[in-house]
């Protein structure tokens, strides 16, 4: 887990000094050592955190001939049978690392090399020969990649922190903005700022600086393979699958452990750890003093019941300074409350080990979240068929004919109805709802041939899920300088999620999701562990904004109203007032962190 920075375009008009200077903000990702390397075009830059070969694997990495240089963030899982094919093929190799194995498959390959990688990733090669640039993110947008593109220049890095630094940028995207009070996050391939974008998950792009080219490849859509011919079939599928991707996320040169929850995901993980490592298991978790946020004694359970060395810690207050540094790293508004219980897990976890394995995926992948079943229960309704009414649905986004519509897609994300944003926001911003609806209605179109149930799952894992789940675990573990792996979250393990029955995934006689899962963790704990209501990684946010016993606490109030140019620019004063304590709390701590961010903006 590393951090990478690059900047490119013909004789260059930044120094080597300066580009060095942006690399130093985005230290924290790679405490074990900064380098560069330039060229006759730009500069390449690496952070590194040292978990595979600790001694040969510094990057800027260039291959044997010279001809290639890469800068890697991620681990490759099968890089050891990649180095066997490639040794057959005729290349030879200096080091033990995964990062030598990626560029000597991206020689043998070029473009098409994500078809052969299994693991997480965002990368950069330089062809001297060429004088070409590629850089790619993985499919599941497990690790970042933001860039800029201008003219002739490129630009790219793992936050956007560095970006803005190399390249003074600061002019604000709107449009964002507006729709990061719908969503909590920012939905790529948008970034709070105009020039610098997120690649999508999956995608690459390839420059050729020669009569300056670019090409942008696209992530390859998912197709629907045969599913499993029953139950039992289709349930040691999934078990063979997570048992192989936790063996393989447990390649390791420095001590690791695991996040513990006491939820279905992790503890199935924990699980599979234990029977596949000969040493005890090094967890991790973290609680809240107020009981209906406290899942300790659940991942007790299990830590009792896979023997793993436990350490966990109950966070009695929340301090808003920290909320502040976390937000500083984002570089943009993020407003998902679990960033401060992850935050201090990461804490916790990086005081012991270097990396850890996560439950990260699971709900997304196997239909664990209970907005699935509303989505379906809502379909139902009135006896019209589920996939009739997700049609007609689609076809009222795209003609405009329904707004609210648009909302019961987005049902299970809580937020700012339609109506509430228009209220709070300055008549300029309306014009950045209109585009909101017709961003989503776009994709809404484009996946209209899924089922309900597959529709709402794609519709996570292309936005949730990098946007917001894998975003946030990546910005506050590289806080702590720890690596986080998720084995849920695997190229093989999508193609068993593919072809699992529904019946496995969602019951309408459960109220209850991820029934393959609950059924591999029934094996090893009774049915009042796997059978409980999801909890979900939330905070006592009620409690800490005075809303148990009143409207909205005065201090809160006053960071929100604060007026600042940007609070200004954005919202109406007086509606934004007198709205506050009608709003969720989920509303109430995007509008915080959004001051936040704006004051030091």
């Amino acid at each position: 887990m590393c951090g990478i920075l690059g900047y490119f375009e013909p004789n260059p008009k930044i120094s080597r000094e300066r580009f060095e200077e942006a690399l130093k903000i985005q230290g924290h990702r790679g405490p074990d050592g900064t380098n560069s390397a330039s060229f006759d075009s730009g500069f390449l830059g690496h952070n590194r955190l040292a978990i595979i070969d600790l001694k040969d694997g510094d990057q800027p990495f260039y291959d044997h001939s010279g001809r290639y240089c890469i800068v890697f963030n991620g681990e490759i899982y099968n890089y050891r049978e990649l180095k066997e094919i490639l040794i057959s093929k005729g290349y030879t190799f200096k080091s033990n690392s995964d990062t030598e194995v990626l560029l000597n498959a991206f020689a043998e390959w070029g473009s098409s090399v994500h078809d052969h990688l299994r693991g997480m990733y965002a990368f950069a090669i330089w062809d001297n020969e060429l004088n070409r640039l590629f850089l790619a993110r993985d499919p599941f947008g497990i690790k970042p990649l933001v860039y800029y593109q201008s003219g002739r220049i490129i630009a790219f890095a793992s936050e956007i922190a560095p970006l803005r630094k190399l390249l003074d940028e600061n002019e604000l995207n709107y449009k964002a903005l507006i729709r990061y009070l719908r969503m909590g996050y920012i939905s790529h391939p948008e970034t709070a700022y105009t020039n610098i974008k997120k690649l999508a998950p999956g995608a690459s792009i390839d420059i050729s600086f020669s009569e300056f080219s670019i090409t942008y490849g696209e992530n390859k859509s998912r197709t629907k393979a045969r599913t499993f011919a029953n139950e039992a079939e289709n349930i040691d599928a999934v078990q063979r699958s997570l048992y192989d991707s936790v063996r393989s996320h447990t390649v390791s040169d420095v001590p690791f452990g695991a996040f513990l929850s006491g939820g279905v995901d992790s503890t199935l993980v924990v699980g599979d750890m234990t029977r596949c490592l000969e040493n005890p298991v090094q967890t991790f978790s973290i609680g809240f003093k107020e009981s209906g946020f406290n899942e300790l004694p659940y991942a007790e359970t299990a830590s009792k019941r896979y023997k793993t060395e436990h350490l966990m810690e109950v966070v009695e207050s929340s301090s808003l300074e920290d909320l502040r540094k976390i937000i500083d790293h984002f570089g943009e508004p993020f407003g998902d409350p679990a960033v401060l219980p992850t935050f201090y897990l990461a804490k916790l976890a990086a005081e012991n080990v270097k990396m850890v394995l996560s439950g990260d995926g699971g709900d997304e992948f196997f239909g664990g979240y209970g907005s699935y079943l509303r989505w379906l229960s809502w379909l139902n309704l009135n006896g019209v068929s589920p996939v009739r009414k997700s049609i007609q649905l689609i076809l009222d986004l795209v003609k405009g004919r329904d707004r609210k519509n648009l909302q019961n897609w987005l049902k299970y994300t809580p937020g700012l109805v339609y109506e509430k944003r228009r209220a709070i926001l300055n008549p300029e911003m309306h014009q950045f709802l209109e585009q909101d609806d017709e961003f989503y209605a776009g994709w809404a179109m484009k996946n209209s041939r899924l089922d309900p149930l597959g529709f709402a799952m794609e519709f996570d894992r292309h936005f949730y899920l990098p946007d917001n789940m894998l975003y946030k675990v990546d910005v506050v573990a590289m806080m702590h300088g720890l690596e986080v792996r998720t084995p849920l979250i695997d190229k093989e393990v999508a193609k068993v999620s593919g072809r699992t029955l529904s019946s496995l995934m969602v019951r309408k006689d459960s109220s209850l999701g991820k029934v393959v899962l609950r059924k591999l963790l029934e094996k090893d704990f009774p049915t009042d562990f796997v059978y409980r209501e999801k909890h979900g990684f939330s905070v006592p946010m009620k409690n800490w904004f005075g809303m148990e016993t009143g409207g909205v606490d005065q201090g809160i109030r006053d960071i929100i109203l604060d007026s600042n140019p940007l609070m200004s620019a954005l919202f109406n004063a007086s509606n934004l007032e007198g709205s506050l304590d009608s709003l969720s709390p989920d509303v109430i701590w995007r509008l915080l962190v959004f001051s936040f961010w704006a004051n030091s903006n």
